[in-house]
């Protein structure tokens, strides 16, 4: 059986007018200025198809090293169809998804589990579906009756579990490896991996494409051991390695997998632990963006999914400039610095704003292998606030304003509850949680800060006066929903009238 990934339709693409399509490789490459985004059901497999993309492109064009090289990509409008056939047709057999030597993100022919291990439903690869160690979220098919995937799923599914296969555990021993090691955490999984977004994919792919040169910053270096992982002959041992570069860090090879397929698709598949980075290399990867700590510039750390947090009240690191000018001490993602260069060189036009997706997936507390939910948000990125430090200034208030805003509310319903006579910690906790106030009032600002964001843009200090108004309206509106939910006696209507009396003070 053969699938080969340059002609197979198997990467989910959206028209102009919004139909979707499943193109090959090549297609959505050379086609990419027809497509309007690439896009998948699944956030994570949106994410990884974009890096196995760029990975290709950075092959093809070996580049771009220089600005000038990119600028004139750019203004092509589309990618360059010679360029990207040539190479895909000299690689053809390591895209092959069934090939018996080199099938494409796989160990050949010889790798298998140990039978006393069993071959895992190939549902392994979906963090969200069950199957061997996954949890339950959306699916109910079970290892004793596993599904048959096509190949086009499996084939998405495989690149995403390279990069966001989750930790804990023990890998089963492998007739290549003969290794049983612990599974570790792949690439993409402590972190919040961040894409810029054009007016169709092949801008989107080209905000993404950063330079490539002999010289630069560790991932984003141009090397001769820095290959793709289907450019590889043999497959590196498991355990910790330092990547060699972007190209390795890209295509990342976190689990050792080989599908065997049946009945037309897969059914089962051996699946073991791959390779892990090796923490101390401190390797950041450009698609990420973290936070500082301390107001130190030397300890930063990724921005991680928080179930009670929305991803935009993290913005301020998503724009965030290096200190001193340093960009090794650069903490947003390495395509806006990029983005900033390209648009100081006029090549962006008028154009003010851009936009961005925003991927990641959060698990269990002290159950790494237990998904818990993914996250796929989208933000506005004005022009401005990629070189206007100050603009960036006042966003960073804004957000501390609102932070500020939502602290006080909830202090003034710990005050309701200590005067209800709850005077236990955890009882305090309790009743402030299940009132709702703090959901209501950031829910209320999810769409008032998107557009907080475009008006810092145009005009800093009217968007930040009308922030403030909406940041105090949103108070009001959460502390007056969650009190209609108190009793009318007098002890609750003294405290309720005490609390408002303390919301007001601290508001103004």
């Amino acid at each position: 059986m053969t699938y080969c990934l340059i002609d197979e339709p198997w990467i989910p693409v959206l028209g102009p007018g919004g139909g979707a399509a499943q193109v090959g490789l090549r297609d959505a490459l050379v086609r990419a200025h027809d497509f309007r985004e690439l896009r998948d059901s699944s956030p994570l497999v949106t994410a990884a198809l974009h890096r196995l993309l760029l990975a290709v492109l950075h092959r093809a064009y070996d580049g771009p090293a220089e600005s000038k090289d990119w600028a004139s990509m750019w203004r092509a409008g589309r990618f360059d169809e010679g360029r990207i056939g040539a190479y895909l047709e000299r690689w053809r057999g390591r895209f092959d998804l069934f090939d018996a030597v080199h099938p494409f993100y796989q160990i050949g022919r010889r790798f298998d589990v140990a039978s006393k291990d069993g071959r895992l439903p190939v549902a392994q690869l979906g963090q969200e579906l069950a199957g061997g160690h996954n949890s339950t979220l959306f699916d109910h098919t079970s290892d004793e009756s596993p599904a048959v995937w096509e190949p086009a799923v499996c084939a998405r599914r495989l690149v995403a579990n390279q990069a966001f296969a989750l930790g804990l555990g023990v890998s089963p021993k492998t007739s290549t490896f003969r290794k049983r090691l612990n599974r570790k955490d792949a690439p993409l999984v402590r972190g919040v991996t961040v894409i810029l977004m054009g007016d169709n994919l092949f801008q989107t792919l080209m905000l993404n494409l950063l330079l490539y040169a002999e010289t630069g910053t560790f991932p984003v270096r141009k090397c001769a051991s820095d290959i793709p992982a289907w450019e590889r002959d043999q497959p590196r041992d498991p355990g910790e390695h330092t990547p060699e570069g972007w190209l390795d860090l890209l295509t990342w090879q976190s689990r050792c997998v080989r599908l065997f397929p049946e009945d037309g698709g897969v059914r089962r598949m051996a699946y073991a632990q791959g390779l892990s980075v090796n923490a101390d290399s401190r390797s950041r990867d450009p698609m990420w963006f973290y936070e500082m700590h301390d107001g130190n510039a030397a300890k930063i750390s990724p921005i991680r999914l928080d179930p009670e947090k929305a991803l935009w009240r993290s913005a301020d690191s998503l724009f965030a400039f290096a200190a001193d000018g340093d960009s090794n001490k650069q903490r947003r993602p390495r395509s806006f610095v990029h983005a900033r260069d390209m648009n100081k060189r006029g090549l962006f036009g008028q154009r003010n704003r851009l936009r961005c997706s925003i991927f990641g997936i959060a698990t269990e507390p002290g159950k790494a292998a237990k998904p818990k939910f993914w996250a796929h948000d989208r933000l506005p990125v004005p022009t401005r606030l990629l070189d206007d430090e100050d603009a960036v200034g006042d966003l960073r208030r804004g957000l501390q304003i609102a932070e500020k805003a939502g602290f006080t509310l909830c202090t003034s319903f710990e005050n309701i509850a200590r005067r209800l006579g709850k005077s236990e910690k955890g009882e305090v906790r309790d009743f402030v949680k299940n009132l709702g106030a703090d959901l209501r009032f950031w829910a209320a600002l999810d769409l008032p800060f998107r557009e907080f964001l475009d008006e810092l843009a145009t005009d800093r200090s009217k968007a930040l006066v009308a922030w403030c108004d909406t940041v105090r309206q949103s108070a009001w509106g959460a502390f007056d929903s969650a009190t209609d939910g108190l009793g009318g006696s007098p002890r609750e209507l003294r405290a309720r009238v005490e609390a408002a009396r303390f919301l007001e003070g601290r508001l103004k």
